[in-house]
C-alpha cells in the first residue's frame, strides 16, 4: 500500500480511475451507463448533503436499499464525507 496509507479509501478507489474519466464504469440491466466521471460527481453531491445535514468524520451512515448505482455512489460518498 505504500504511501496511501495515508488517505482513505475513497483516495485509493480514485488513485486506479481510468485518465479519461469518460469511461464507462457501469452498464446496468436496464441500459443506464455511468462513468467514472458521474461517480465523482455524484458521490460528491451527495457528500456535500451529508455534511450539510450534520454528518461529520467519524459518524456512522445506515441506509437500507435495493442494490443499484446509486448505491454505490451513497458508499462513496459516505468515505469522502470521512
Amino acid at each position: 500500500m505504500g504511501s496511501q496509507q495515508n488517505g482513505n479509501l475513497f483516495e485509493v478507489f480514485c488513485s486506479r480511475f481510468p485518465a479519461d474519466l469518460s469511461t464507462t464504469l457501469l452498464l446496468t440491466g436496464e441500459g443506464e451507463v455511468y462513468t467514472y466521471a458521474d461517480l465523482l460527481c455524484e458521490s460528491a453531491r451527495m457528500a456535500n448533503y451529508l455534511t450539510a445535514l450534520g454528518a461529520k468524520p467519524g459518524d456512522r451512515v445506515t441506509v437500507q436499499l435495493e442494490k443499484s448505482p446509486q448505491v454505490l455512489f451513497l458508499y462513496l460518498a459516505c468515505l469522502r464525507a470521512g
